[in-house]
């Protein structure tokens, strides 16, 4: 493990972090490399070249994205890293790698497990709802055109009268006239029109009679 170097006085100050910035101060005792003072980066400090790149485990890490990539990959020495993948073909190559018993670098495999199936159930819980809410619009819609239709094609009115006004469903009073109640009402027209032309007739022939009968007593009396 490499050795690790901290800021100039980290440690003592709060508002400093601890991530390694090089000393420049003219009288800067790390820079100086004064005694008790922290060590500064120069060249031997570093980690082997065959224990180079090397996580906490001892393994290499290899980044793949698919099955064929992590089939490569050596347990003894390697670990892998995946990445760019889905959630579902994750799990696939977490199978694999248990299966094959390859260290997963940047994945608890059982808490990702626990998750996804958590997330899945979810969201198939979800899906099924909205498909449950969009199947009973459809089924309202559907008996809100059929009622549409049906009083477009014969609505439904409560009994004509004289004023020949009828309800509908709203409460709202219309008037309107089916064909049954068009012909009845035509046909009393009609009927109506036969007796007013008949009493017509008559009183006309009344009216002749009595000027005719007015003209003979004028004419009796002048001789």
């Amino acid at each position: 493990m490499a050795k690790k170097f901290i800021r100039k006085d980290a440690h003592k100050k709060k508002r400093l972090s601890e991530v390694w910035r090089k000393p420049k101060g003219i009288t800067n005792k790390m820079r100086l490399k004064r005694k008790g003072h922290c060590a500064c980066v120069r060249p031997g400090y570093g980690t082997k070249a065959t224990e180079r790149g090397k996580n906490t485990q001892g393994l290499f890490i290899v980044t793949v994205s698919n099955l064929e990539e992590l089939k490569k990959v050596d347990p003894k020495t390697q670990s892998a890293l995946i990445t760019n993948v889905g959630r579902n073909k994750k799990i696939v190559m977490i199978a694999e790698a248990e299966k094959l018993k390859i260290t997963l670098t940047n994945l608890n495999s059982e808490a990702f497990k626990k998750n996804t199936v958590k997330f899945l159930s979810e969201k198939k819980k979800e899906t099924a709802e909205k498909k449950a809410e969009k199947e009973t619009a459809e089924k309202e819609a559907e008996k809100s055109r059929k009622s549409a239709d049906f009083l477009d094609a014969e609505p439904q009115k409560a009994p004509l009268f004289g004023s020949q006004k009828s309800a509908d469903f709203g409460g709202n009073v219309k008037t309107f006239s089916s064909k049954e109640a068009d012909a009845k009402e035509k046909e009393a027209k009609a009927k109506n029109k036969e007796v007013k032309d008949i009493k017509d007739e008559q009183t006309q022939e009344e009216k002749k009679k009595a000027e005719k009968e007015e003209k003979d007593k004028v004419l009796i009396k002048a001789k």
